[in-house]
């Protein structure tokens, strides 16, 4: 990954940290943070739990499948959305880099 698209990658996932979105065009997730290794970058995202009641799951996913804010929708619509996805915020941005694979 080159040092431009590595700033450009960054700076998008601290723009929309704690913002809900579609991953890979089907999956909702809250952008909780950045990885790296050196053959590809990560968003670290924070899934809905697969029943309610069991735990939510953080996890580094592709940057190759694409993640999207849903906050276009409308500020009602996603505060609704938000509150009833099940996906708590997270604390703190996470940044993570791998130096091998």
């Amino acid at each position: 990954m080159s040092l431009l698209n590595v700033k450009t990658a960054r700076k998008k996932c601290r723009k929309h940290f704690n913002e809900i979105g579609i991953y890979g065009g089907t999956q909702i997730a809250r952008l909780i943070g950045y990885g790296e290794d050196p053959s590809d970058a990560y968003y670290l995202l924070r899934y809905p739990p697969e029943r309610w009641g069991e735990p939510y799951q953080d996890r580094y996913s592709s940057m190759v499948g694409g993640w999207f804010s849903i906050k276009r929708m409308g500020k009602t619509a996603y505060n609704y959305t938000e509150m009833n996805c099940g996906i708590p915020k997270a604390d703190e941005y996470t940044e993570k880099i791998w130096e091998t694979e």
